[in-house]
């Protein structure tokens, strides 16, 4: 049973249980929504026409009339108002999304990343965000998804790390981005955006690991994702003891061997050139990607029999190269877990994912 505040939490509850069942649904009467919700027809027509007021859904006639001579309307999703933007913070840029209530992507937009200091980077996502709603001109944004690299808190909506900034430590982001647009705003670790952006993709239990200068990860349970602040940091787990430096002031870790930054500070190349060179035969290059195949491999392997699932999906920059390491990596997957099967999804989606949980969590209650 659902426990309220007060009557104004209940009504927008209420009003967010009518709203997000007719998403759900596609379109709905409005004697539909009172059979399922079971709701007082007084209380449904009363929702239904603050959400038409408010631009939350749209009233459309049936084409044909029912026997009593009447043509009775449905309710859908006002796709034309009321857009979540998604933002993917990364070293490589920053890229967002435009999203419609109807979870359509309607407008894509880049920018550089600055990692030089947090305040620099802060402004950039600032300076994105502005570029985005000054396109809409008069339309409204209803919230802003935030997907953020390392050791996320997303209830409290602090960066406790991230990889590549200096002095980056338990930082609010999204306080001053609230503040300055009056938007809610949440952030979420980029692989669980990634991979909710993916989840009707499959229905199996599902590891999705994120490899392009760090390695990031996430995983699926019985549907759902496993959600925890500074859960699966497996890039910074041991795979050769005493091994090479990493950031994070240990040694050997997994990232160092498998993560494109790891990588080129061993070859000392660039990573482009170092690939250009595998392909053209050099044995010491190849070898790199060799050494990355089997550290992958051994740890999904085992990371898949740890937590019982067979289905694997990378992403990520590294992905440009799988000619030069896929069948290796396949390879040692299989002498451990034979069940164990790889597929491969694009990075974009986690600006996608950010934006869809922002979505889903401003609509738990919405202000009619």
């Amino acid at each position: 049973m659902k426990k309220f505040i007060d009557q104004q939490n209940m009504k927008q509850s209420n009003a967010a249980d009518v709203f997000n069942l007719i998403r759900e649904s596609g379109k709905m009467t409005r004697r539909d929504i009172e059979k399922q919700l079971g709701m007082s027809w007084g209380a449904v027509s009363g929702i239904c026409a603050r959400l038409i007021d408010e631009e939350y859904v749209s009233e459309v006639k049936k084409d044909l009339p029912t026997a009593k001579g009447r043509t009775p309307s449905y309710l859908e999703v006002n796709s034309a108002e009321h857009f979540a933007i998604g933002i993917d913070v990364n070293r490589a840029g920053l890229s967002a999304v435009l999203v419609n209530l109807k979870n359509h992507i309607i407008g894509r937009w880049t920018a550089d990343s600055d990692f030089s200091s947090s305040s620099i980077l802060t402004e950039s996502v600032i300076s994105l965000i502005e570029r985005i709603t000054e396109s809409l001109g008069s339309h409204r944004i209803h919230c802003i998804g935030i997907a953020m690299q390392g050791v996320v808190d997303s209830e409290s909506g602090i960066s406790y790390s991230l990889p590549g900034i200096c002095g980056w430590k338990t930082l609010d982001v999204v306080t001053p981005i609230r503040k300055r647009f009056e938007i809610p705003t949440y952030i979420e670790h980029d692989p669980n955006c990634i991979l909710y952006a993916s989840k009707s993709d499959f229905t199996k239990d599902t590891m999705l690991l994120r490899i392009d200068n760090g390695i990031g990860m996430a995983a699926t349970l019985n549907g759902k994702i496993i959600a925890k602040s500074g859960i699966f940091e497996i890039g910074h787990t041991t795979a050769v003891r005493g091994g090479r430096p990493c950031m994070c002031g240990r040694r050997g870790c997994l990232e160092q061997y498998v993560s494109m930054r790891g990588i080129e500070k061993a070859s000392y190349l660039e990573f482009s050139r170092l690939a250009e060179l595998a392909r053209e035969g050099d044995e010491k290059c190849i070898g790199y990607f060799d050494e990355m195949a089997e550290h992958l491999g051994l740890c999904i392997s085992n990371t898949a029999r740890l937590i019982s699932l067979n289905d694997v999906i990378l992403c990520g920059s590294i992905c440009e190269y799988s000619d030069l390491f896929l069948e290796k990596l396949t390879s040692y997957v299989s002498e451990n877990n034979s069940d164990v099967k790889i597929s491969f999804t694009d990075v974009e989606n986690a600006s996608f994912g950010a934006a869809l949980i922002a979505i889903e969590r401003s609509l738990e209650q919405i202000d009619v």
